[in-house]
């Protein structure tokens, strides 16, 4: 589902899975919702059942672990001083990962 708030918001969102044993899923490259509205986030929320690896604009980047009891995990450019372009999740849990990824400028 991808909205464009009527005030001053853009934001793009996905609900998806991620397999098991699956590795830096490219979000942008994989969920054409995602990076419709925008190039870059200031935000991101996602929420998950399994612990997942995430990484923010590059592979290279270190991997941010969530489990599901952080959920849902929240990142502002204000706090963390990171713009988003892309996001990877990795899942090397035992069982599929229900993620809700949600992007906001």
């Amino acid at each position: 589902m991808v909205t464009v708030d009527s005030i001053t918001n853009v934001y793009d969102a996905v609900s998806t899975t991620v397999a098991t044993g699956q590795t830096n899923r490219d979000m942008k490259a994989n969920e054409t919702s995602l990076f419709k509205n925008l190039t870059e986030a200031n935000f991101c929320s996602i929420t998950t059942d399994q612990t997942i690896s995430i990484r923010f604009n590059d592979t290279s980047m270190p991997a941010i672990v969530m489990t599901a009891t952080e959920s849902p995990k929240k990142w502002t450019r204000a706090e963390q001083g990171l713009k988003i372009k892309n996001v990877f999740i990795t899942n090397a849990s035992w069982s599929t990962a229900n993620i809700k990824l949600e992007l906001y400028s």
